[in-house]
């Protein structure tokens, strides 16, 4: 078995995070984006595929990983996590492509909107050589994907203007009835969580949602004070006409 070095990473993460302007919404966004890893190893671990976590309790060792990769003991090391990218050493191309499916299957199920991305090359022993063989094939496939967002809609649905995908729900927010997406819904559970936590997004989101209600009350009462002085100039001159 040739061993495989791959490195993931999520896809237009800021657009993902601000395709919404509900801070509930956008805490859960960043949020599941930071959870998104925890999720490649768990539906890893379903699939009975072992898989390492990097750890400073436990020291790197090549021969060693090569031991356990050939006993069949471990089929996947985590090397490096952060800056938006996880990279995994993986026993061979088989592992690689069956983890990337579940991984993948789960996130378009359960986080719609979000949309991960991989690559890999087999590994020479060469790390430094490996690694930018990876951030080349990490740029030629970022070139070759489609934007990261769902558009397939039917032309009957009712759609969300903002992100081209079809409403889903009818939920409350703040008292009122908003019609939400798959991709808000997602992002709003687990918004809810930390606004439960976190007392500064509990806060912004308070204040945000009440003021956005005062402004548009604001706009209709000025749209009616200007409706009610057009409508009484025409009564003085008698030309009452439709305003348009």
């Amino acid at each position: 078995m040739k061993m495989v070095l791959a490195q993931y990473t999520i896809r237009s993460k800021q657009e993902y995070i601000f395709r919404t302007n509900r801070m509930v919404e956008i805490a859960g966004a960043s949020e599941n984006i930071s959870q998104s890893w925890n999720i490649l190893f768990t539906q890893a671990d379903k699939m009975g595929k072992k898989l390492r976590r990097v750890s400073k309790n436990i020291p790197f060792c090549m021969e060693e990983v090569k031991r356990l990769f050939d006993e069949r003991k471990l089929n996947g090391i985590e090397l490096f996590c952060g800056g938006g990218n996880d990279t995994v050493l993986y026993d061979s191309i088989e592992t690689y492509l069956e983890v990337n499916k579940a991984f993948s299957r789960f996130l378009l199920e359960n986080y719609p909107g979000m949309i991960p991305m991989a690559v890999a090359c087999e590994y020479s022993g060469d790390y430094d050589k490996d690694y930018a063989n990876l951030m080349k094939q990490s740029d030629i496939e970022k070139n070759k994907m489609i934007s990261g967002q769902s558009d397939f809609i039917l032309p009957f649905s009712m759609m969300d203007r903002t992100t081209f995908q079809p409403y889903s729900d009818i939920i409350s927010i703040a008292e009122s009835s908003v019609r939400v997406t798959d991709e808000a819904k997602a992002k709003r559970k687990a918004g809810l969580k930390i606004r439960e936590q976190d007392e500064t997004v509990k806060l912004l989101d308070d204040l945000i949602t009440k003021k956005a209600k005062k402004v548009y009350w604001l706009l209709f009462m000025q749209m009616e004070i200007i409706w009610e002085a057009r409508y009484l100039k025409c009564l003085r001159t008698k030309k009452i006409t439709t305003v348009a």
